[in-house]
């Protein structure tokens, strides 16, 4: 079936209760923008000591809440607080560190912890590894 302006009609492409017939360009371009969404969720905090050390330095230090992250980055950030625990960093050292890094966090860093993560080599004398695909 025709739609009026010549697109082909089909319920995928269709909106039941306007009648809009969409092109399917237009739909195969609806269905790729929605794999390409990020889910956002909350800094989990509780998850882990390093994370709520990291939480109560930024709110002191930028005065808000930690932005939320992907699950992806989630993942990169984990890896290298296990990093941290292999190299057995302590509570107090790792809090340490992170209040230098708000004291000397440079113009245009938000603080995030994903900002944070490249300076683990020279603060905590580990290897940096490379897990960067978030």
């Amino acid at each position: 079936m025709m739609g009026k302006r010549g697109h082909k009609f089909s319920p995928e492409n269709s909106t039941e209760k306007t009648g809009v017939v969409m092109p399917q360009s237009k739909v195969k371009e609806r269905k790729e923008k929605k794999k390409d969404i990020k889910r956002y969720i909350d800094f989990p905090i509780d998850d882990h000591v390093f994370l709520n050390i990291y939480n109560s330095e930024f709110r002191r230090a930028m005065k808000k809440e930690h932005p939320q992250v992907t699950e992806q980055q989630l993942l990169h950030i984990m890896h290298h607080i296990e990093s941290l625990q292999e190299w057995e960093v302590t509570a107090e050292e790792f809090r340490e560190q992170v209040r230098d890094h708000f004291e000397h966090l440079p113009e245009g860093n938000n603080g995030s912890f994903l900002a944070f993560i490249p300076s683990f080599m020279r603060r905590f004398e580990i290897p940096y590894t490379g897990f960067d695909k978030w």
